[in-house]
């Protein structure tokens, strides 16, 4: 995960020097694409499986925030019993596909990789660190 960081943070510092030689370091819109570029190729997406037709109750980590292994991301509506969906790894949220009160289906977003006849799925987007 160490040789992760390091790469990232020669892609950020490729960026920079990028922006530099384009006399256009000083562009906040530049900045903030060549930022945004580097965090989405450095973001790993983690599919969930959650049992189709779960109800979100509530939603523990949002984009930005630090999670750690084994924290609460979601919790579900199963059955009638709450179901908690947890951190597989470390990193900062990027992103999530669910929201509270919402219901998992049976069509799985576009950025699924992955066959699930059975259930639906979460799409947890985190940076590593």
């Amino acid at each position: 995960m160490q040789t992760q960081n390091y790469l990232a943070a020669a892609q950020m510092i490729s960026a920079m020097q990028h922006l530099r030689d384009q006399g256009k370091l000083t562009s906040n819109r530049a900045l903030a694409a060549s930022l945004r570029k580097v965090i989405t190729d450095n973001s790993i997406q983690h599919p969930l499986a959650a049992p189709m037709g779960s109800k979100v109750v509530a939603v523990h980590k949002h984009p930005g925030d630090y999670v750690r292994r084994g924290e609460k991301i979601v919790t579900l509506l199963v059955d009638g019993k709450s179901v908690p969906i947890l951190a597989k790894q470390d990193g900062v949220m990027q992103a999530i596909n669910v929201s509270k009160g919402g219901i998992l289906g049976n069509s799985l977003p576009t950025a699924a990789n992955g066959d699930l006849n059975d259930g639906g799925l979460l799409i947890v987007s985190l940076i590593n660190f």
